[in-house]
């Protein structure tokens, strides 16, 4: 018969509402009720339809069910407790201050909703519908389960169990009234199955551990903490802005940085998977400031790192880029810029350009790797290095330079140096082209600087064959090769 229902005490007073072992039924999809009072549901509180919003200190050690068309508001202080259950097919609003130890199974709508402290939940948990995290939610049980969609919007996740908690599927939301980004912290271990482009920003924090397991969407600002951890199990991409903390890439995973604007990526090093720059963007690596997982003051490479277009740079005055394993390989056009440069192992390849700040001697740098330029699907390439540094080849060395043709970077490899082209060691291997036969008196420029200092230990692959054979010319200013 009424639009709304309320009990109220009087002013002054403490009166309470009590739901013994009967029924209390909320019914009238068009009507709303209000609770303003304390009350203590022992038996069965049900709301079938509308809206039933009970103020703060609502304890409840029976049952409630809230119904596909109901609608329960819950106040600050909300206990339930270890003997009650909760059923929700509908909507339910938690508030700040709840402390859930009974049971609590879900169909519909949860909302966990903005304030100053955190909704516990304290018991086994495993729970179907819809999660809506406006505000902090700690989950404190044995278990913790998502078996439907978990919207952060604006808003905290805490997960403490200590068996790993599963989610589906995890949705990233920014809340308009307030604004800020999202946080998932604890010490438990998450794991999300499911390809979702986030695109709002996150941070992990306390000693989370999360597994990403399926494709994903790195959001433009997204935070690990020192404490925390992220394992991407699965192919991501990241379209700019920064990426700081403890991430780390499972084997054989890419992660492509696909930006075309000025970003910043602050990892652990060494990786395992593959950094693949692939935006127009200039995008600013740097090592993670945890001693257990770099290698002195260096961004060291074990793996692959891939430049296909735009920069990625090691910012100036920050420190070394070390090679030991894995590839750095510089696709045309693109660019890969530090101070120094420690090539120890693995290889360099592509038909970029290297280019070094420093020119200190110390610095540099140092090529005690494989330098092959072009690719697998284009062997002939050029391969440069400028700004004020040098490239300096040292005992094993090994210099693959495929020749095909006169045209350089079309028929035949050729390393070009802005600056001085100092050879002190290592091998260079010439390997001609299967099908072609070069002409006696054809010379091709293999190498260029500047000027140039030193000589190969060892060249091999001199024979062409058909009777001809190369010769390596040593110039004040290139490397050759003339057929004889």
């Amino acid at each position: 018969q009424f639009n709304a229902v309320s009990f109220v005490g009087n002013q002054g007073e403490t009166g309470a509402l009590v739901v013994n072992e009967g029924d209390f039924i909320k019914r009238g999809a068009a009507t709303s009720f209000f609770v303003r009072m304390e009350l203590l549901n022992t038996g069965r509180l049900q709301v079938s339809e509308g809206a039933l919003e009970v103020g703060s200190g609502f304890t409840n050690t029976g049952s409630i069910l809230v119904s596909p068309a109901g609608r329960l508001e819950l106040g600050s202080g909300f206990r339930h407790a270890l003997s009650g259950r909760i059923t929700n097919q509908g909507y339910i609003r938690i508030p700040d201050n709840a402390v859930l130890e009974g049971t609590y199974q879900a169909t519909g709508t949860t909302e966990v909703s903005r304030a100053q402290s955190s909704a516990l939940f304290n018991a086994p948990f495993r729970s179907g519908g819809e999660w809506l995290i406006t505000g902090s939610a700690t989950f404190n049980g044995a278990t913790t389960e998502f078996l439907g969609p978990v919207t952060l919007r604006g808003g905290r996740l805490i997960v403490n169990s200590p068996t790993e908690t599963r989610v589906p599927d995890l949705r990233l939301e920014v809340d308009p009234r307030f604004g800020g980004g999202n946080q998932i912290g604890g010490s438990g271990l998450l794991i999300f199955r499911e390809a979702r482009t986030w695109t709002h920003p996150i941070q992990f924090m306390d000693t989370v551990r999360v597994r990403v397991e399926a494709p994903t969407t790195i959001p433009t600002n997204f935070t690990v903490e020192a404490g925390a951890r992220v394992d991407l199990l699965a192919d991501a991409e990241w379209t700019g802005g920064s990426v700081s903390g403890n991430l780390h890439l499972a084997p054989n995973v890419v992660f492509d940085l696909a930006t075309t604007n000025t970003a910043t990526l602050r990892l652990p090093f060494p990786q395992t998977g593959t950094l693949r720059k692939t935006g127009s963007g200039n995008v600013s690596l740097q090592r993670f400031y945890d001693r257990s997982v770099t290698s002195g003051d260096s961004v060291t490479n074990r793996s692959l790192i891939e430049v296909l277009s735009g920069v990625l740079s090691i910012p100036s005055g920050a420190p070394f880029y070390v090679q030991e394993a894995g590839r750095l390989h510089l696709a045309s056009g693109a660019r890969f810029i530090a101070d120094a440069m420690r090539f120890r192992g693995g290889e360099l390849t592509g038909s970029g350009t290297i280019s070094i700040v420093s020119d200190s001697i110390n610095r540099g740098c140092h090529l005690a790797a494989t330098v092959s330029p072009g690719s697998a699907e284009n062997p002939y390439g050029i391969l440069s290095f400028t700004f004020a540094g040098s490239p300096s080849w040292l005992a094993g060395s090994r210099t693959i330079l495929d020749i095909g043709g006169l045209v350089p970077g079309v028929s035949h490899d050729q390393i070009v140096a802005e600056r001085v082209l100092d050879i002190d060691g290592g091998t260079l291997e010439i390997r001609t082209s299967p099908g072609f036969t070069p002409a006696v008196g054809q010379e091709f420029t293999v190498m260029t600087g500047s000027s140039r200092t030193g000589t190969f230990t060892e060249t091999t692959g001199l024979d062409p064959g058909n009777g001809r054979r190369y010769r390596v010319i040593y110039e004040p200013r290139a490397i050759k090769l003339r057929v004889e």
